[in-house]
Parts: C-alpha cells; sequence; structure tokens
C-alpha cells in the first residue's frame, strides 16, 4: 500500500495476490526483484469506507522494456477503517501454584507498556493484555527471567510487529 494516512487501516482486500503475465526480453524479466513483483495501490486521500481499484490503477514498479500482458484479477476492492493507537499495559498471567516453601517477592515486565492498534469505535475490555501463562509450579529460588508471548484481543495488533514477547523477571523465595 502508498499512502495509507496513519489513522487509517486495511480491513479487508478482496485479492492478496495478482497474477501478471509480462512480455519482454527473457534476461530482462529474469532479473526483476521481489520488491518489483508486487502490485502497489495508492491511498491517498482516501476516506474510511469501500474504495474499488481497476487494473489502469495498479501501480507495477517493472523495468522499462517490460510490458504487461495479462492481469487477474483486474479489480481489487479494499474496505478502509479508522483506527486508533492506545498505550496499554502488559500483565504477566501467573498459573498453578509455586512450590511449597516459595513465595514471589518481585515481577517485572519489559517493557511495561505496549502500543495497541484497533478499530477507531472499539475499545479493550480489560484495560489491559497478559502474557500468555506462567507456570509458577516449574519456577524455582532466584531470578527467573523469561521471555513470553502477549494475547493480542480479537481485531487488534501491536504496533510493532516484531515486538510480540515481553521479557518477565519473576523473582522467587524462601519463606522464613
Amino acid at each position: 500500500f502508498q499512502n495509507l494516512d496513519s489513522d487509517l487501516d486495511i480491513d479487508y482486500l478482496s485479492a492478496n495476490q495478482v497474477q501478471v503475465t509480462l512480455a519482454g526480453p527473457s534476461k530482462v524479466i529474469e532479473k526483476i526483484t521481489p520488491d518489483q513483483r508486487r502490485v502497489l495501490l495508492n491511498f491517498n486521500d482516501v476516506d474510511p469506507g469501500q474504495v474499488v481499484y481497476e487494473k489502469s490503477q495498479f501501480d507495477f514498479d517493472l523495468p522499462a522494456r517490460i510490458k504487461i500482458h495479462k492481469v487477474f484479477p483486474q479489480q481489487i476492492s479494499a474496505t478502509v477503517v479508522k483506527i486508533k493507537t492506545i498505550e496499554i499495559t502488559v500483565r504477566p498471567r501467573l498459573i498453578n501454584n509455586l512450590p511449597s516453601g516459595l513465595y514471589v517477592s518481585e515481577i517485572r515486565t519489559v517493557p511495561q507498556k505496549m502500543k495497541l492498534i484497533m478499530r477507531h469505535n472499539k475499545d479493550i475490555k480489560e484495560g489491559f493484555l497478559q502474557t500468555d501463562p506462567i507456570d509458577l509450579s516449574y519456577l524455582t529460588k532466584g531470578r527467573n527471567v523469561m521471555d513470553i508471548g502477549v494475547a493480542v484481543p480479537a481485531n487488534t495488533r501491536l504496533e510493532k510487529v516484531s515486538l510480540d514477547k515481553v521479557t518477565v523477571t519473576v523473582i522467587v523465595k524462601e519463606k522464613k
């Protein structure tokens, strides 16, 4: 996608792939890079709602000597929705019990907050995100550090897809 405003997102796209038949010198076709093998749709000045792109509006970044022979589908429709980004606390989800004689003295989560993207008209009921379950019965005395996934509610996503885990440190001590 090109030029999609930061407060908009694509909720639906009628085609994730476009089949294109090319004509031109085989040596030039063989050198087409993966970046050149995509169709760009320009979302400049688009409002929320249904948008339809005809084949003539598809933007191909191909070498000059290459001609497009055939394109399928010849039309792509998209549903554009208004979105918002919220900063939300991440809490570890603890299950089961520690072994006898131990207690949790401290829990740290890094990062403590994450940015969540959702439709403009939606809210999160809980007001926080939970990690995947952490089974206390497997923890030992001392410092327990783990990278663990974050449970993301349906129809939302994290702002940084690469940051789908947090580091949780659980300090476990012996009861006196």
